[in-house]
């Protein structure tokens, strides 16, 4: 089956029956999906707390339940397995080789406790004859990602906000992007 413009890229697996699929083949198990439909999105939440969300005819979001918004490292293991048997039952039911996806975006959150440095001593940007602190920093890596990091200062706590973009190319040679965040980071000298 060809690709058309008119089709909606999800539309293929956007049913409860081939998201339980997906969800059946990752965790071996029998998981229980329930739909929710918005006027813009559809929502899968399964037993197991994982929701893939579409929210646009051409993103999805693949993210795990939690209070505090932190998550371990079994449970991004399991968001990474959900995306790639995402994009495998997408590619299968086009009949297409390549990957379709252009990439894959993924954002984490640290929090560093009782950082004595000021925010500005991490990076600075001169305008204007003005030192101002740089709280956004970019890594532009032609290995097929790109890593954004966000820097606020709350008290003595410094929170770091990291968004990588991955390549859709190269989604299987990037499965340590958190660890490369964290040597990113150490390099801060936080």
């Amino acid at each position: 089956m060809k690709l058309k413009n008119k089709d909606l890229l999800f539309s293929c697996v956007d049913s409860q029956i081939e998201i339980k699929k997906i969800f059946q083949k990752v965790f071996n198990n029998d998981i229980d999906v329930e739909k929710q439909v918005s006027f813009f999105s559809s929502q899968y939440v399964s037993s197991n707390n994982y929701i893939i969300e579409f929210a646009t005819p051409f993103s999805v979001k693949i993210s795990f339940i939690n209070k505090d918004n932190q998550i371990n490292d079994e449970q991004e293991t399991n968001i990474r397995k959900i995306g790639k048997e995402l994009i495998k039952s997408i590619n299968d039911y086009y009949n297409i080789a390549t990957n379709i996806i252009a990439y894959i975006e993924t954002n984490y959150f640290f929090v560093k406790e009782n950082v004595k440095k000021n925010i500005s001593s991490f990076s600075t940007l001169k305008k204007d004859n003005i030192t101002i602190p740089k709280i956004e920093l970019d890594y532009n890596e032609e290995n097929g990602y790109i890593i954004k990091l966000k820097l606020e200062q709350n008290n003595n706590n410094l929170v770091i906000k990291a968004k990588a973009k991955i390549n859709g190319s190269n989604l299987d040679k990037h499965d340590n992007i958190k660890q490369i965040i964290e040597e990113k980071i150490k390099e801060l000298g936080i």
